[in-house]
């Protein structure tokens, strides 16, 4: 059986996969940062991957190149990209599904208003838009 931690970082590995492959319109990848912004981390590659991606707009090919040099300047240079260059190994709705990590255990986690939560609905919506 998998552990819980591992269920997450797997999860944390298809939402990374899907910003670094360039696969969502601009409005969902915006849901989507400002979702993992508050997510509380199980994996500190995943999450230094993550603010080396935040807000960078390029085709993935650009992505790869240079997300290495990104990664170096955050402290992290040995981080192996590949994996989010990988195939999420989920369909990107039923990834964007599972967007409902529970954040009871992360110390850095403020509430947000329920209109400001992502909605399963209105993130498959406009997955087809």
């Amino acid at each position: 059986m998998i552990s819980r931690r591992a269920q997450l970082e797997e999860r944390e590995r298809a939402y990374l996969a899907l910003l670094c492959q360039s696969v969502l319109n601009e409005a969902l990848r915006v849901e989507l940062e400002v979702f993992l912004s508050r997510h509380c981390w199980q994996s500190h590659d995943h999450r230094a991957v993550f603010e080396a991606m935040a807000g960078w707009r390029a085709a993935a090919d650009v992505i790869r190149a240079g997300l290495p040099a990104r990664l170096t300047l955050l402290g992290f240079p040995d981080t192996d990209i590949d994996e989010y260059f990988a195939p999420p190994g989920v369909s990107i709705e039923t990834a964007l599904e599972k967007g409902t990590y529970s954040r009871k255990r992360c110390p850095l986690h403020r509430p947000r208003s329920q209109e400001t939560l992502p909605s399963r609905q209105r993130w498959a919506l406009r997955l087809h838009s």
